[in-house]
C-alpha cells in the first residue's frame, strides 16, 4: 500500500456559487447547467442544456473553463446533493445556476479529471453525510468543500488513473451514442409507418380521408385508462425477495433505484407508458422497467388488445409537443387527461400491428442490454478508482 498525503479541498481550488436569475433573463444568449442536467452523466451535454439571455447578469468569473468541476449544491431531493459534472470541452460559453457551486483547482499538482472521478465515487456521499451528522446534508457550501479532505497522490500517479478510467468513460459514452441511434430509429420507423403510412404493403392499399382503407380509428380514452402513481409507505434503496423497483422519473432515466413492498401502490409491468402529469415536464413519457408506480406518475394501462404498448408510446412520443400545448393550470402545469383521452388514434390490422411490435421490441431489448452494459461498466470503474488510489492495484 502506498501512502498518500492528505489535504483540504480549499487548499488546492477554489469556489464559486452559480448565477441567480428569473423570468427575465428567459432567452437565448449562453448555455446554462441546472440541476436536471446532471443526471448520471459524467460531463455536460449541450444538446440538453437551458439557455438565458447573460445581459447584465453573467460576469467573466461566472462562465466556466476546461478542467472545472460544478457540484449539485441545492436541490429538494437529498440524493442530489453533491453529484458532479466534469467541463471536459467547452463547446461555447457556458455557466451554472446558483443551485451549483464550481470547484476551480488552482494548484499544479491536481489533475482536476482525477478528482472528477473521485467525486464520483461514494467518498464523496460519506464525505458530505458525516457533515450532516450522519445524515445527507441539505445544502452543499463553499465551506464544506473548503474542508474537504482528499488524498494528494504524485501528479504522474494521478494521470495514470485518469488514463485507466478514461477507457471507462469512452466505452460508456459509445454505448450512449448507440442508445440515442437505436431510439431515433424507432421513432423513424413509427413516423414512416403510421405519419407517412409507408407500412409494409402499403402499395396495395386505399387511402380515403388520411386513413388507409379498412384501418380504423378511435378515441385514445377507449383504449386506456390513466392510473395515478402513489408514495408508498415503505420505501428502501436496497432490494429483498418481497420488494420491487419504485417507479420515479430518477429511476426511470437511470439515476439510482429504490425499492417498496408496499401492496397498495399501483404496479406497472415492463414496456407499459408511463407519463409525468404535473409540474414542469408534464407530458413527457417513459417506457416502464416494471414496478410501483411513484406519485409523479400515471401509467396508461391499455384496457383492450387493439394496440400493444409499443405502438401506443411512439404514438405519444410523437404527439408529445402537442399534449404539452394543451396542459392546464397556470403557476403548475398540468397533462390535460380530457384532451388525451379524446385524441384520435388509428388502429393498424393485426399483422401490421404485430410486425411493428416485434421489430422495437427488439430494439428495445437492445437498448436496455446496453444500459445494463454500461452500468456493470460503472460500477467496475467506481469499485476500482479506491482501490487506484490506496496503491491496492499498482498503477
Amino acid at each position: 500500500m502506498m501512502k498518500n498525503d492528505n489535504i483540504k479541498l480549499g487548499e488546492v481550488a477554489e469556489f464559486r456559487n452559480g448565477v441567480n436569475y428569473d423570468e427575465s433573463n428567459f432567452g437565448k444568449g449562453i448555455k446554462i447547467i441546472n440541476v436536471a442536467n446532471f443526471k448520471d452523466y459524467s460531463t455536460p451535454k449541450y444538446e440538453e442544456l437551458g439557455e438565458i439571455n447573460p445581459n447584465d447578469l453573467i460576469k467573466e468569473d461566472d462562465l466556466l473553463q476546461k478542467g472545472d468541476i460544478v457540484f449539485v449544491r441545492s436541490n429538494g431531493n437529498k440524493n442530489l446533493i453533491g453529484r458532479t459534472l466534469y467541463i471536459d470541452e467547452i463547446e461555447e460559453n457556458l455557466t451554472y445556476s446558483a443551485f451549483c457551486i464550481r470547484t476551480r483547482f488552482t494548484s499544479k499538482e491536481c489533475n482536476p479529471k482525477f478528482y472528477s472521478y473521485l467525486f464520483k465515487t461514494d467518498f464523496i456521499r460519506k464525505t458530505l453525510s458525516s457533515q450532516g451528522n450522519g445524515t445527507n446534508i441539505s445544502n452543499l457550501n463553499q465551506k464544506i468543500l473548503n474542508n474537504l479532505v482528499v488524498p494528494l497522490l504524485n501528479m504522474d500517479k494521478q494521470n495514470k488513473i485518469v488514463s485507466i478510467l478514461s477507457k471507462y468513460d469512452e466505452l460508456i459514452e459509445n454505448n450512449l451514442k448507440r442508445i440515442k441511434l437505436l431510439e431515433e430509429s424507432t421513432e423513424l420507423i413509427y413516423k414512416e409507418w403510421f405519419v407517412n403510412l409507408r407500412f409494409p404493403g402499403y402499395e396495395k392499399c386505399n387511402i380515403i380521408d388520411g386513413i388507409i382503407e379498412g384501418w380504423n380509428d378511435e378515441n385514445l380514452g377507449n383504449l386506456i385508462k390513466i392510473i395515478k402513481g402513489k408514495k408508498p409507505k415503505d420505501i428502501t434503496n436496497y432490494k429483498t425477495e418481497n420488494r420491487i423497483p419504485y417507479l420515479l422519473v430518477e429511476t426511470l432515466e437511470r439515476k439510482g433505484m429504490n425499492y417498496t413492498n408496499d401492496t397498495k401502490v399501483p404496479v406497472s409491468d415492463k414496456n407499459e407508458v408511463l407519463m409525468i402529469m404535473d409540474g414542469s415536464r408534464s407530458g413527457n413519457i417513459y417506457r416502464s422497467i416494471g414496478g410501483a408506480i411513484g406519485s409523479t406518475l400515471s401509467l396508461f394501462k391499455l384496457i383492450n388488445n387493439s394496440i400493444s404498448n409499443e405502438y401506443l408510446y411512439y404514438f405519444i412520443k410523437y404527439r408529445e409537443n402537442e399534449i404539452k400545448q394543451n396542459n392546464t393550470g397556470s403557476a403548475i402545469p398540468h397533462a390535460n387527461k380530457n384532451y388525451i383521452n379524446s385524441m384520435s388514434i388509428i388502429i393498424p390490422p393485426e399483422n401490421i400491428l404485430v410486425k411493428f411490435t416485434n421489430i422495437i421490441s427488439n430494439i428495445h431489448n437492445q437498448i436496455d442490454n446496453i444500459y445494463n452494459q454500461n452500468e456493470k461498466l460503472k460500477e467496475a470503474r467506481d469499485i476500482l478508482i479506491p482501490r487506484l488510489i490506496s496503491g491496492e492495484i499498482e498503477v
